[in-house]
């Protein structure tokens, strides 16, 4: 479990180095990664079976982690499409100016973390 924990930290730290990058760099990391994920299907599928054997097969669960090649390749497809979305870094989602002269925005997600 402690091994898990490790890779989930791993790739929230990644998920902060995504961000910071400009955005061709950053697409072509998606775009690469959706390709892996492509080329790597077969070794998923394997992988997953293993996960699943020690699941019961009526742990509502189940099914949503139930990796086939359509799957994988519509999670492929959906890296693709984010790489073709506009980032929001420093995208302010609402602005209001206080009476004070104030100004407060709202960004999409906290950022003192990279600053």
């Amino acid at each position: 479990m402690n091994e898990v924990i490790e890779h989930l930290k791993a790739v929230k730290e990644a998920t902060y180095c995504l961000m910071v990058l400009d955005k061709s760099k950053r697409n072509e990391v998606l775009l690469s990664l959706a390709a892996r994920l492509r080329l790597s299907c077969y070794q998923i599928i394997e992988a997953n079976k293993k996960d699943l054997a020690i699941m019961a097969t009526d742990d509502p669960m189940y099914d949503r982690l139930l990796l086939s090649e359509e799957r994988i390749k519509s999670i492929a497809d959906d890296v693709e499409l984010v790489a073709g979305l506009p980032h929001p870094l420093g995208t302010i989602l609402d602005e209001k100016v206080q009476p004070n002269g104030l100004r407060i925005q709202k960004f999409p997600y906290h950022l003192e973390w990279w600053l």
